[in-house]
């Protein structure tokens, strides 16, 4: 028997500058059933929650591009055996 393998991949940086090259954050991985990613500026504003495997920040809040800075994620992934992971860190730079 086989068991899933649960691995999630964060990106330290991208750059949403509409060249189609890097221009998300987005969070991938396998055995990943259920994700969330959140996105705050340095002051604790929520600029992006995204539910769902296929989610990705485009580097806008309310429809504007945010400045060049350091942003602070939060993962939460549930996996293929229905346990729970977070991840928090600022790589979310551009």
């Amino acid at each position: 028997r086989i068991n899933p393998i649960y691995a999630i991949w964060i990106p330290n940086a991208f750059t949403p500058n509409g060249d189609n090259t890097n221009d998300y954050f987005y969070v991938d991985g396998y055995g990943i059933k259920e994700l969330q990613v959140q996105i705050y500026d340095r002051w604790g504003l929520q600029l992006y929650d995204g539910i769902g495997l296929d989610q990705s920040w485009d580097g806008t809040y309310k429809g504007k591009l945010v400045q060049l800075d350091v942003y602070v994620y939060k993962v939460r992934a549930k996996d293929v055996f229905d346990e729970t992971h977070s991840n928090e860190g600022k790589p979310a730079t551009f």
